[in-house]
């Protein structure tokens, strides 16, 4: 996370329908949240909402190094490293799940020439604040979700020139862009100060930020139990998007390993699928491993298909919906899907890339509406307490 990050998607399609952003403070907020709001939530979710403080029941600073699992006991050899203690030690587990997230082990593209330049280049995965590249030229590779809000940054901190190149499609394709952000197709090369373009262009450029998206990484598990590095919306191995069907005797599950455009309410689903799975609470399971077998491919050669926005956000709404049915959980999804559509209706027809994060809508679960705060890109107060002194006013209108 970087300096001045705020959430990109509204507040309300992430919130949980047993504890509310309302319920949580106490009062209608905005609908977008800088990083300390969100963190503020989950942690009160985590002590406020349950039965007792979960923070008692987590071990902190504790690294896991390895994780073995004996093919005759079923059972796994966790090794684990407390770092404040210095101290190495084992636990034996029946079951395991990895929920580390997919954003950790930057994926470098390897451009001819990047040994070469002589400006700042790196991952997105090490950006920290966008004041450090005020006054300089800066190119991101990569126009995903990063690479645009990234470029937001330098645009609102005070970089003289950003450009944002493409793979394949421009990010115009789905999203009205500022004419501060200039689109460049493929970067092919770069040397010493330039950056050359498939379209035969070529320009100078003081820092390089590579935008390229990540790779799962999970050293800490034998390589029989790793999904692929490759990222993707329903990895392979996976039964319901979880239960890693392969090896362990059903007994390991990945949480939150899609590229998402859901976000808190996929890991929701997720979680409340693996514990209800674990329990042997949910109807018709186990399945066995053609069955398994069976819906995986289903569901992945469906994801392998997807060539939008709307496309991904449809695949993503109806595995939610699978979960939330299989595990009986009760959670109104078809509300949530029309917030997510308008998001992206926003993006694309109406306040686009810099103004999109000043729409407000209503709660699904309270009907209150989000309150406006100052635009974005005037924003430069990202404190929990700036959010929670803005005023009520009405919603912008999308021209």
């Amino acid at each position: 996370m970087y300096k001045n990050l705020w959430s990109n998607g509204y507040k309300e399609v992430a919130e949980f329908p047993d504890y509310t952003f309302d319920e949580h403070f106490g009062q209608p907020t905005p609908t977008f949240a800088p990083r300390a709001v969100l963190k503020d939530y989950l942690e009160g979710r985590m002590i406020r909402k349950s039965d007792k403080d979960l923070k008692n029941f987590i071990e902190f600073s504790t690294v896991v190094r390895w994780i073995k699992f004996d093919d005759l006991t079923k059972k796994y050899t966790v090794t684990v490293n407390n770092l404040k203690m210095g101290e190495t030690r084992e636990e034996m587990f029946t079951h395991i799940v990895v929920a580390v997230g997919i954003y950790n082990t930057p994926f470098i593209l390897d451009i001819p020439g990047m040994d070469k330049f002589n400006g700042r280049l790196f991952h997105s995965h090490d950006f920290r604040d966008a004041t450090e590249f005020k006054g300089q030229k800066v190119l991101l590779i990569g126009s995903g979700y990063s690479g645009e809000d990234i470029a937001l940054q330098l645009m609102k901190f005070g970089a003289t020139k950003i450009s944002l190149s493409y793979k394949s499609v421009p990010k115009n394709a789905t999203c009205i862009m500022p004419q501060e952000i200039e689109e460049k197709p493929l970067v092919i090369k770069l040397d010493a100060k330039k950056a050359y373009f498939i379209d035969g262009t070529k320009e100078e450029f003081d820092s390089v930020i590579l935008c390229t998206g990540y790779r799962n990484y999970f050293p800490f598990l034998e390589s029989r139990f790793r999904i692929p590095e490759e990222t993707h919306f329903y990895p392979p191995g996976l039964y319901m998007g979880a239960l890693f069907f392969k090896e362990g005797n059903n007994t390991l599950f990945y949480v939150g390993v899609q590229i998402l455009f859901y976000s808190f309410t996929y890991f929701e689903a997720l979680a409340v699928w693996t514990c209800r799975y674990i329990m042997g609470n949910l109807k018709g399971e186990p399945k066995t491993l053609k069955e398994m077998e069976d819906d995986s491919n289903i569901w992945m050669k469906r994801a392998e298909s997807i060539k939008s926005e709307t496309e991904g956000l449809h695949f993503q709404t109806d595995h939610i919906d699978t979960l939330v049915e299989k595990s009986e959980y009760e959670y109104p999804l078809t509300k949530v899907k029309t917030l997510m559509h308008e998001w992206i209706k926003v993006r694309k027809e109406g306040l686009g890339l810099t103004r999109y994060r000043d729409h407000v809508v209503k709660s699904p679960f309270t009907g209150f509406k989000g309150l406006k705060q100052k635009p974005f890109m005037e924003n430069f107060d990202d404190s929990l307490e700036a959010f929670l002194n803005v005023a009520s006013s009405d919603d912008i209108s999308i021209a």
